[in-house]
């Protein structure tokens, strides 16, 4: 059985730290945009938002192991997952 959780550093890195004057646009919004584009996932609303709300609190459980994780009905690479073996 292999268990897929997020990696820290994406989190971390989508996890920005604004300073007074950037709008969220410019650095949160780009942040996701530049993980997305890092992973060839498309860049559009509905992988932000999976990024955004759903990706931080994924566990998947697999006999197998996968090259590509469902997250919500899309397919993100495993590459963006630690993976463990139970």
């Amino acid at each position: 059985m292999y268990k897929y959780t997020p990696k820290i550093s994406i989190i971390r890195e989508m996890i920005s730290q604004r300073h007074p004057g950037q709008s969220w646009w410019d650095v949160e919004f780009s942040k996701r945009m530049q993980i997305l584009k890092k992973y060839g996932l498309p860049q559009d609303f509905t992988f932000q938002h999976l990024l955004r709300d759903i990706y931080p609190n994924m566990i998947v459980y697999n006999p197998a192991p996968l090259k590509y994780v469902l997250v919500r009905g899309y397919l993100f690479p495993a590459a963006m997952f630690n993976e463990e073996k139970l």
